[in-house]
Order: C-alpha cells, then sequence, then structure tokens
C-alpha cells in the first residue's frame, strides 16, 4: 500500500503528491513482487517520473521518450548519441510518445539494482539494434563501433581501425568461429571476463552516476 501519508518530496504539495501516488497503488503493488525496490524507493521513482511530465507541455500524458533519452544523457553518463540511442530503444518498447511507468521502473532496476545476468541480456539486446537475425555479425559490430573510434585522419583510417579490433573480437569470442557472436558466446565470454560487459559500446551507467541517482531513493546505497 502507498505510503501517502508521509511527504516525500517538498516541491510538490502534499495533495497533489498523494493524488499522483494514489493513481499509481496498483501498479506499484504489483512491481513490488517483481522489482529489486522497496516500497518507498519506488514512490520516489514515480516522483522522477511525475515530475517530468510536470516539467513537460501542458497536458502531457506521461514521461515522453525524448525526455528519457535527456535522462540517460544528463544523470546516467550515457553521453553519446548512440549509447543513448541503444538503451533507449532497448528500455522503452511502447508505441507512442510516452515511456509507460512501468517501462521507466524497470529499467531503473537494471539500471541501479540489476544482477549481474540482467545486464549481460539487457546489454547484448542493446548490441542488436541492426541485426536481423538476433546475433552479433560484423556489420552489427561496426555499426556500434563507428562512433566510438575517433581518427585525426580520414574516415576511411577510423574504418580500418574498426576492422582491425573486429578482427580481434572475433578471435577472442567467436567460438564457434561462424563469423556471428551468439548469446551463448558473448556470456560466456563475459562470465569469464566481466570487462567484456560492454565490448561494444556504453549502455550502463557509470559507477558515480549509479551512485548519484541511488542517493535520490533512499539511504540504502549498498554496493553499487
Amino acid at each position: 500500500m502507498c505510503t501517502v501519508g508521509v511527504h516525500l518530496d517538498l516541491t510538490l504539495g502534499m495533495n497533489e503528491e498523494i493524488r499522483f501516488k494514489q493513481k499509481y497503488s496498483k501498479l506499484l503493488r504489483k512491481l513490488a513482487k517483481q522489482l529489486p525496490f522497496t516500497q518507498e524507493e519506488m514512490e520516489h521513482i514515480l516522483i522522477i517520473y511525475y515530475k517530468h511530465i510536470k516539467a513537460g507541455v501542458e497536458g502531457q500524458k506521461g514521461l515522453t521518450k525524448i525526455q528519457m533519452e535527456e535522462l540517460l544523457h544528463s544523470a546516467f553518463d550515457l553521453t553519446d548519441p548512440q549509447s543513448v540511442f541503444r538503451a533507449s530503444t532497448t528500455l522503452v518498447r511502447s508505441i507512442g510518445p510516452y515511456v509507460k511507468v512501468e517501462e521507466f521502473m524497470k529499467a531503473m532496476a537494471i539500471f541501479v539494482r540489476g544482477t549481474f545476468e540482467e545486464k549481460i541480456k539487457y546489454c547484448y539486446q542493446c548490441y542488436l539494434q541492426t541485426s536481423l537475425d538476433g546475433m552479433i555479425s560484423r556489420d552489427v559490430m561496426f555499426d556500434n563501433l563507428r562512433s566510438s573510434v575517433l581518427s585525426k585522419n580520414v574516415e576511411e583510417d577510423s574504418e580500418d581501425i574498426i576492422r582491425d579490433f573486429i578482427d580481434v573480437i572475433q578471435k577472442r569470442m567467436d567460438i564457434d568461429r561462424d563469423g556471428k557472436i551468439s548469446f551463448d558466446e558473448y556470456s560466456e565470454n563475459v562470465h569469464d571476463n566481466p570487462l567484456l560487459l560492454e565490448f561494444l559500446g556504453p549502455c550502463l551507467p557509470s559507477r558515480l552516476a549509479t551512485h548519484s541517482f541511488l542517493t535520490t531513493i533512499t539511504e540504502n546505497r549498498g554496493r553499487f
């Protein structure tokens, strides 16, 4: 049950906060069984969602996907457009301009309380944005790495650097040598070396960003 008698955010009126929490009380009870958050932590996250609605245009019905992308950039240190695109399109699957409350809650759960296995599944999905068969091919690797390799020389030099790096990746991670990295191959490699989790570019917030976000929703930050 929502703690409607506890005022969680002094920038909102008490009645306004109560009405908003009551509106989503049923959903929060459902999510409490699925997500690694306490009731109070979920209410704090809900208020973050609501304050973005208030900051938007009049009549806005939810957190917009554009606002979600801005949040990924400003609050979670996903600073380049491709990282933001990967994360937002993986975390938000709903049709239309808005991010559902449930999607927002689950995204925050992966970012700040996600298990290692959950992060492996999430990162692999992030890298599949241009995949046609659900596997990471050379072309998919190239698309993901394009914005990560900066060269002061001509574009062709950058592309050569990327292709050389892809050769190294395939030798390390393509276990069955079929030219593609399957989820099982990726998972096995990441379990062997966790540094390979984001091998094609950032998908997750930095440790500092995670800590900063946790300080806004809880006093129990634990290990992050």
